[in-house]
């Protein structure tokens, strides 16, 4: 972690030079950084807390970096070990590993982060071709929608059913765990 430049000028030590004025998340520097695969969103970081603050002193003691999948155990937290925070983070579902930059877990990270992007991407393509389907064996735009009030007590055809659950197992490879650790 770079240290923080020297100013003479400081009214307030929280003026210029805290990791939240500098583009970090959160406030004080890093003790320990960890990426943590699968830290996508705030629903996680939140799940973070919960578990990881209790160890460290109190949630405040942690910061976040979601975009690059990173958690920041902060200076003024209570000394603990990194294999009990890794613990930890396993309870929650996810993985972590300290981070020092350009290793094998920015390698995982960007591996994780291409196979949700090709998920997601896929499961969005399954969903379209099942709405193509759907307006083509309808017969046209307006027909298909008329359908979408139901079929009149026919079957979905087949295509179309294997287009949405299609859309629905490669949407659901990433929440369903996450959701089954979350409960």
């Amino acid at each position: 972690m770079p240290e923080r430049p020297a100013h003479d000028d400081h009214a307030d030590d929280r003026a210029c030079c805290t990791a939240a004025a500098d583009g970090t998340a959160g406030s004080g520097s890093a003790r320990l950084t960890f990426a943590v695969r699968g830290l996508d969103c705030a629903d996680e970081v939140a799940v973070l807390k919960r578990e990881i603050g209790p160890l460290v002193g109190g949630e405040d003691r942690l910061a976040f970096d979601v975009l690059n999948g990173r958690m920041m155990v902060l200076d003024g937290a209570r000394p603990v070990a990194a294999d009990d925070i890794r613990t930890a983070v396993a309870r929650t579902g996810m993985t972590a590993e300290e981070w020092r930059g350009g290793g094998a877990a920015d390698a995982a990270g960007d591996r994780h982060r291409r196979m949700l992007i090709a998920f997601t991407a896929l499961s969005g393509v399954a969903l379209v071709l099942g709405i193509a389907l759907h307006v083509w064996l309808a017969g046209g735009i307006w027909a298909a929608l008329r359908l979408f009030g139901g079929h009149d007590g026919a079957a979905m055809p087949w295509p179309e059913a294997a287009a949405y659950l299609a859309a629905v197992a490669f949407g659901v490879r990433y929440v369903l765990p996450k959701a089954w650790f979350a409960a």
